[in-house]
């Protein structure tokens, strides 16, 4: 009759159950990255609770597109003249949306209090337009505050 071994059948769950990830950095390139997850209480948990932002960041800017009309052109800028941002934690932001008009950018942020709640940090507006000759074309922005 077999013996239960306790390790073999853990062993057996986990290969099932769980994946293993691992990646490196360099300690003499990458030092302030080493230090900075270091210092992590749970680096499990925050690597998790990063990855769960970044998916719903995606998901919700997927969601507006779709549901606000507008565009998904970026250089659009003479149509388009407006951008939407949330700005989000760690210096990220999301663009709600590009607009056409102040108005359109203000129904965007209401619509988007009122499906998702609260922000999670702050949003502006931004005016776009573009600099530099035919060459060398640039996209620049003008932030409005108060929004």
């Amino acid at each position: 009759m077999n013996k239960f071994v306790k390790s073999n059948y853990t062993r057996a769950y986990n290969k099932v159950t769980y994946k293993n990830i691992s990646f490196r950095f360099n300690v003499n390139t990458e030092a302030d990255l080493i230090s900075w997850l270091d210092n992590q209480d749970n680096l499990t948990d925050y690597i998790r609770k990063l990855i769960l932002a970044d998916i719903k960041a995606s998901e919700r800017r997927h969601k507006w597109h779709i549901r606000s009309g507008a565009s998904l052109e970026h250089n659009d800028v003479k149509h388009y003249p407006y951008e939407v941002l949330e700005d989000l934690p760690y210096h990220d932001h999301d663009s709600l949306g590009y607009v056409k008009t102040m108005a359109d950018a203000a129904d965007l942020i209401i619509k988007h209090c009122d499906e998702d709640g609260c922000p999670q940090g702050q949003i502006r507006i931004i005016e776009r337009f573009v600099t530099g000759g035919e060459l060398g074309k640039m996209i620049a922005g003008k932030q409005y505050h108060g929004y």
